[in-house]
């Protein structure tokens, strides 16, 4: 006996692909070290910079680490950023007039000069920012927290030279 369909199907099979869940809980300590970077790297420079032999651009590829760590392949929108970008606008032409004004020392320059290239690259990486998350936050509360530690202990072992200053 013959099967009743005998023609073979010229259709091509539908494969679904279903993407796996994304597991919370492996992105944890990504964020946490995500969070540590980006302390380490924006606040580490003004924090220490000064009783500590490091130089401040030794601390931006731990900005850029924290960044990267949290990059999302896609684009967001750049509209949420459109303030920011006018408020560093606004600050830069501000900068800009005091300096033609009102020359700043090669100091002054300097700490211009920084917060000018951290913040720059902080900038630079936001636009591919994923949103922000609780993990994140708690990575940079953590390393705060050690890094009021480490100032107390600056302070302490070096309390000569804060104690000649008003």
């Amino acid at each position: 006996m013959m099967p009743l369909n005998t023609q073979r199907s010229t259709a091509t099979p539908i494969h679904i692909y279903v993407r796996p869940v994304d597991d919370p809980a492996r992105h944890v300590w990504r964020e946490r070290i995500a969070g540590a970077c980006m302390v380490i790297g924006l606040c580490w420079p003004f924090l220490f910079s000064s009783v500590l032999p490091v130089r401040w651009w030794m601390f931006l590829p731990f900005a850029l680490l924290g960044g990267l760590l949290r990059m999302r392949l896609s684009r967001r929108s750049l509209g949420p950023l459109l303030p920011l970008a006018l408020f560093a606008l606004v600050l830069l032409l501000y900068a800009g007039m005091a300096m033609a004004f009102n020359p700043l020392s090669p100091y002054g320059m300097e700490k211009f000069l920084r917060v000018f290239a951290l913040g720059g690259a902080a900038c630079a990486i936001m636009a591919f920012q994923a949103p922000l998350t609780e993990e994140l936050a708690r990575g940079m509360r953590w390393l705060l927290a050690a890094s009021l530690v480490i100032a107390a202990g600056i302070a302490g072992v070096n309390y000569e030279l804060f104690a000649e200053t008003d």
